[in-house]
């Protein structure tokens, strides 16, 4: 309820002069005089002194305030307690004001403009002008109300798509205390009976005040700003300019029947609307489904959650200006209308000024320009359609054209515009409650959990501008953190504002800084945040149904998490818009670019517990997109970071499920559809036992299945730490030209575990990874790195079966206390519950096997914002605590069988490295011992294989290596057999003869009198494959019946070093003779021998076909020689195999094999570690 006695000025009974004697009497000789005329002089020159020393602010003397009333028709003369305008209230006030001055303002309608040039203040100096007629709601519901919002909004029946209000009603119990004219705090009650602290004098003038006839008959025009601030109940800003429509009935019989304030939106009926606007207004388009996003729904009948702010004039000024005022000036409850007359409809410069619930509409540049200023904004300000509009011409490009084909123009016309200023949105929180209590005697009214709202009677809102906040040089800062940063039990007492439907951006910063404690919230605009050279720092920032990018940021800074505190989030799924994060980034075309810049949260203790999500989803934005095609035209990407930028995302959620297009326009590539980094640039992303790094692609096959999730390129990183999934994608992670992909352990930027900031005394913050893909889950290519390291810890995985205990594990290398590094134990301690899981899937659409999920298509899937801890020992895969991916929930080999087939888990290719170093993988499926990947197999999970692919030059170094919880040869994986079953390879065959070896260490009785190592048991242990680059001409081989479905199968056969069991040919097509064009087959008839005629078939050796078979592409320790099957077998290089691996056994104090010792007898060689292998974290 409006508080008269809530004055910043107190004012006081004192007087001005204000006129004098216009000439000083004069007499000549001739003239006849007494005594009495010949002091009218003196006293003419004493009314000039008093008002010339009443100009310069009484210096000296005992004036305590003075107050002025003005109010239209009042008498004006000397002495003047009222004024008839409020220019000439202005025009009144002395030069230097040395004490406080309180001008109340009552009258309705046009106010002409409100001037203060140079004025100058003393210490005790102040000048309050507070607008009387006006009202002002809040968007709360009393605690002891049942269904009770004290203001409601009820809406235009033509336009509930977009909210656009028609009334302000009360909610609940409110409409109960109107009974016999009982006070209640609403919109139409508070302007009914609005009046004066000085002799409290009412703006109406009949005794039942809601019957004046300047609210009916006589109505000159309401000012009417209302939107729902709650956040369920989101819509965009209802605006009344000078609307002439009964606000309620004056002629009901009682308050309660005039409680409601109905008005004209100046956006609908069409009758209202101006015709620039429909053609030149933000309408934000979903490039992917080709429609219109019309955020905002509202009916009659609103509930309480729904309450809305509202401010309501019956007056407005045409324009404000103040110039070379030192201040403090307070100027409250003005609405400014400059209806395109004025460049700039509140206009301060070099003054410091503080506006309290005032709003400004309809001025060409700037609807509040501060240059070399310090402005305060309290209690709210609503700026609303400032733009340039020369008849009905409005200056800009049609946003159909922009949507399409971005353009700048010359000028804009901003909310708010700063030029080498500082913008203070300042809460007086406290200061209304204390300010209520005094008034009513009564404690503040409360709102959820009894938390205090005075907030939520703040409306800050930029509204249909070209720019909502136009800052150059300058500063906004100020606003307060919710709940005073202190904890969990509401959101509502956090400043909030509201940026939205601009048709260039919602805040624009050029060299300036945005430092804001609460909430930014950037709705439809064309670019939300647009920052050049500028820093931002924010508690909470929201940005939706943003055309562009929600946030573009080049040469800047963002820190987020300002203030530290944990915030009120919503839910904790992809479909819960209503939602309050750190950064909630939902429904814009690119969600964040980022250019030369730097992203960062607030650095704190405890990070699980205070911050919620960097969260992202429903981006849309399409390269090159054209309305109306359903082309897809190549999506981009959800996140960029690019050119030197560097982005530190905590909590990443990253929901692309929906982001597709109707039609089948799917066969362009999309590097990065969530996160792109590129060109020096870097991203991390740390997640938690709260929330995980979740990054999930478009549900179907065929709507993912040529996107990268995470693209990373140009000698670019990106670093996933903390608990993470991606999934729903043809490749999860790719790395491009000397760029590098990490999946790490918490850790700072010197390598420094995070221990105190991620709590990682709790395992279930250690970084666990779940990547599923239709494709292959990580790729590296263009001498780019894999990254795996610390994701468990290998001493307490070994310990747990036989294999494992036997080993010397004290002896090893790395994080064993090696040189005096006692911090090793607790360093695995912390990394201990880390994992990394593949669940691949065939290059091959798999929906039509029964009773599979493999695309991750259900709605099921990404749903859940964490990890689930496993119940008891509900486990499926030994050695794991927690899960994301849904079908694990029961613990058999079938339930990973329906999200994945087996295929690419990892691909290396042209000179890319891959390296592992103390990784514990889960696995838990099948084991796979089939010759090769088959989706279809007689055996279908035997040939399911996962595959590392190694290809050309590139190169895999892995050592402490766990597999289900123990060491790989405890696990029970292994590969295929030690051969054939057969002799079909040539006699001559050094080592082993006819005998058609398939693993050297796989079971066979055909190699046991060779006394192979596979003889008598598998030896060839592990749950992956490698695979190797092969000649593309073994591509062409099939069996000597040209059988047509053997295929594909001695390529793949070839790329794991094995070889095939008796002779291949080369077959044909009527467009390719692989005997004349593919040289390398060709063999001599008598092979043995080498003579006899060429022919592209015969018995082909590994040797032949594995792309450089003498040069290594897998340096792997002992445990890392039982994580893929064919790892040994490649180590060997006999009878004509390739040798492309090496295997090494890591000790320090081993003495016979150990790769690292360095202990040998004195004389001997002793001092000397490695000449293998270099690790400066390793004793090697």
């Amino acid at each position: 309820m409006l508080n008269p006695s809530d004055v910043y000025v107190s004012g006081g009974t004192s007087d001005l002069r204000v006129c004098w004697t216009d000439k000083v009497t004069k007499y000549d000789a001739s003239s006849f005089y007494n005594w009495e005329q010949d002091n009218l002089p003196l006293h003419d020159l004493d009314e000039r002194t008093e008002l010339l020393w009443e100009r310069l602010g009484n210096p000296t003397s005992a004036i305590t305030g003075m107050s002025f009333i003005v109010s239209a028709g009042a008498d004006e003369g000397c002495y003047p307690f009222y004024f008839s305008t409020v220019s000439s209230c202005m025009a009144a006030l002395p030069d230097v004001i040395n004490y406080p001055i309180l001008v109340e303002v009552l009258s309705f309608g046009d106010l002409g403009s409100l001037e203060i040039p140079s004025k100058v203040f003393g210490p005790n100096g102040a000048l309050e002008i507070v607008n009387r007629n006006s009202s002002f709601a809040g968007g709360v519901q009393l605690s002891a109300a049942t269904n009770g919002g004290i203001s409601l909004q009820e809406y235009n029946g033509d336009y509930t798509d977009y909210s656009i209000a028609s009334s302000i009603v009360p909610g609940g119990s409110i409409v109960d205390q109107w009974e016999a004219g009982a006070s209640a705090p609403t919109l139409a009650f508070d302007l009914q009976n609005a009046k004066t602290l000085t002799s409290s004098i009412y703006a109406t003038s009949t005794a039942t005040r809601y019957a004046d006839a300047r609210f009916g008959a006589d109505l000159e025009g309401l000012y009417v700003f209302s939107r729902r601030v709650y956040a369920d109940g989101d819509n965009r800003l209802t605006a009344a300019l000078g609307s002439t429509l009964a606000p309620w009935n004056t002629g009901a019989s009682n308050f309660r029947n005039a409680s409601g304030f109905a008005f004209n939106a100046f956006d609908a009926p069409a009758s209202v609307r101006t015709t620039e606007m429909d053609t030149y207004d933000v309408s934000t388009v979903n490039f992917l489904t080709d429609s219109e996003i019309k955020w905002g729904t509202g009916g009659t009948g609103e509930t309480a959650t729904y309450g809305a702010a509202a401010f309501a004039y019956a007056n407005h000024l045409s324009n404000i200006k103040v110039q070379n005022c030192n201040g403090p000036i307070y100027i409250r409850n003005f609405a400014v209308d400059a209806k395109h007359n004025f460049d700039k409809g509140i206009e301060v410069l070099n003054s410091d000024v503080f506006f309290e619930r005032c709003s400004v509409s309809r001025a060409n540049k700037a609807g509040l320009h501060a240059e070399n200023s310090n402005v305060v904004l309290l209690r709210g300000f609503v700026a609303y359609r400032n733009y340039e509009l020369k008849g009905s011409t409005r200056t800009g490009i049609p946003f159909e054209t922009k949507r399409v084909s971005y353009d700048s123009v010359s000028s804009y016309g901003a909310g708010i515009y700063a030029n080498n200023s500082t913008i203070n949105v300042s809460s007086t929180y406290q200061r209304d409650i204390d300010k209520s209590t005094e008034a009513s005697g009564a404690e503040y009214p409360s709102y959820l959990g009894d938390i205090p709202n005075p907030s939520m009677e703040a409306l800050y809102c930029l509204s249909r501008n070209d720019i909502g906040i136009h800052a150059v040089n300058s500063d906004i800062i100020g606003g307060r953190t919710e709940l005073d940063g202190q904890g969990f039990g509401s959101w509502t007492d956090a400043t909030q504002i509201f940026s939205e439907l601009n048709t260039e951006a919602g805040i624009k910063l050029e060299g300036s800084k945005l430092d804001n404690n609460g909430r930014i919230l950037l709705y439809g605009n064309y670019r939300g945040l647009d920052a050049d050279d500028s820093k931002i720092a924010t508690d909470v920032l929201k940005c939706k149904d943003n055309q562009a990018e929600a946030l573009f940021l080049k040469d800047s800074s963002f820190t987020y998490g300002n203030q530290t505190y944990a915030t009120q989030t919503y839910g904790t799924n992809f479909s819960n818009e209503s939602r309050f994060d750190q950064v909630g980034l939902l429904g814009n075309g690119t969600h964040l670019k980022c250019i030369n810049s730097k992203i960062k949260p607030v650095e704190i203790n405890s990070v699980p517990t205070v911050y919620s999500q960097f969260f992202t989803s429903g981006a849309f934005g399409r390269d090159n997109a054209t309305e109306g095609t359903n082309e897809l035209n190549g999506l981009l990407p959800s996140v960029h970071i690019t050119e030197n930028s560097d982005a530190d995302l905590v909590h990443f959620f990253g929901n692309r499920r929906k982001d597709h297009a109707t039609d089948n326009g799917y066969d362009r590539a999309v590097y990065g559809s969530v996160i792109r980094v590129d060109k020096n640039s870097s991203v991390t992303t740390r997640g938690s036992h709260k929330f995980a790094n979740v990054i999930a692609g478009a549900a179907g096959r065929d709507k993912h299945i040529l996107h990268a999730g995470v693209f990373c390129d140009k000698n670019s990183t990106v670093s996933f730490q903390g608990p993470t999934v991606i999934g729903s994608l043809g490749v999860d992670v790719l790395a491009d030209n000397n760029s590098k992909m990490e999946f790490v352990p918490h850790r700072n930027s010197d390598g420094e575990l995070m221990v105190s900031a991620y709590d990682l005394s709790n395992p279930l913050n250690h970084t666990t990874v779940e990547l599923h893909s239709t494709r292959a889950c990580l790729v590296s290519k263009g001498n780019s790195e894999i990254v795996m390291q610390d994701l468990g810890n290998y001493q307490s995985t070994f310990d747990n079966a036989t294999h494992g205990q036997g080993l010397p594990t004290t002896k090893f290398d790395y994080l064993n206390n090696i040189d005096a590094r006692e911090n090793d134990g607790t360093y695995r301690t912390n990394v201990s519950g880390g994992y990394i899981q593949f669940y691949p899937n065939a290059y091959i659409d798999t929906d039509g096997i029964t009773g599979e999920d493999r695309d991750l298509n259900s709605a099921s899937h990404f749903t859940d914002a964490k990890f689930t801890a496993y119940a008891g020992v509900d486990r499926p895969i030994s050695g794991v605590d927690n899960y994301y991916i849904r079908q694990l929930t029961t613990p058999t080999y079938d339930q990973i069988d329906k999200v994945s087939t087996g295929g690419m888990c990892v691909r290396a290719l042209e000179g890319s490295k891959v390296n592992v170093t103390n990784v514990h993988f889960p696995c838990g499926w099948h084991n796979t011992s089939g010759q090769v990947y088959d989706l279809s197999g007689s055996i279908p999970n035997c040939t399911r294989l996962r595959i590392w692919n190694i290809a050309d030059d590139s190169l895999v170094h892995a050592n402490y290596v766990s597999v289900s919880g123990m060491h790989p040869v405890d696990s029970g994986y292994h590969g295929p057999s030690g051969d054939w079953g057969h002799n079909g390879a040539p006699t001559g065959t050094p080592d082993t003869g006819a005998i058609s070896v398939l693993d050297l260490y796989g079971k066979s009785i055909s190699l046991s009198g060779a006394n192979f190592p596979g003889a008598s048991a598998f030896e060839n242990r592990g749950p992956f494959r490698l695979f190797f680059s092969t000649d593309p001409a073994c591509n062409w081989l099939q069996t000597s019946s040209l059988d047509a479905n053997s295929s594909g199968f001695i390529s793949q056969v070839f790329s794991q070093g094995y070889q095939f069991s008796a002779n291949a040919i080369a077959g044909n097509s009527s467009q390719f003779n692989s005997s004349a064009e593919l040289f390398s087959l060709p063999r001599f008839t008598d092979q043995n021998n080498s003579t006899g005629d060429l022919v592209p078939s015969g018995y082909y050796y590994a040797s032949e076909m594995v792309r450089n078979p003498y040069t290594t592409k897998a340096v792997l320790d002992e445990s890392a020689s039982n994580l893929f099957a064919n790892a040994r077998h490649n180590s060997v290089g006999k009878c004509k195999l390739a040798k492309v691996v090496n295997i090494y056994y890591p000790y320090v104090d081993y003495p016979i094999g150990g790769d690292s010792y360095k202990e040998a007898e004195v004389g001997s060689t002793r001092g000397l570690a490695s000449v293998n292998n270099f690790d400066l974290e390793k004793g090697n």
